[in-house]
């Protein structure tokens, strides 16, 4: 397969993940597929193991900043998309506030 299709396919899959509010192993797991690598194993990628599902907004900030290096040790590449993360909502108000603090 074409190496050009599967970088641009694997950046596409990143920023949507990114953009999408919550982190998700499924799309690394799918990403090392397309490049031919096997993450399992190394400590990186057991790190983002741990992460899966958990919404960026809700990960400390250092965090949720090395999850593009860290994506870019499992996947092996340099060329990983710069995180644009989702914009984490304003503070809830009233009685949503108390619940959540």
């Amino acid at each position: 397969m074409n190496q050009e299709l599967k970088q641009a396919t694997v950046l596409l899959a990143l920023r949507h993940m990114f953009a999408s509010g919550h982190f998700s192993i499924c799309t690394v797991d799918n990403c090392a597929k397309i490049l031919e690598v096997r993450p399992d194993g190394l400590e990186a990628y057991t790190i983002l193991r741990a992460l899966h599902c958990i919404d960026f907004r809700q990960m400390p900030s250092n965090v949720r900043q090395e999850i593009p290096r860290l994506i870019g040790e499992c996947l092996q590449s340099d060329c990983i998309v710069e995180a644009e993360f989702a914009e984490p909502p304003s503070k809830p108000k009233g009685f949503f506030a108390r619940l959540t603090s």
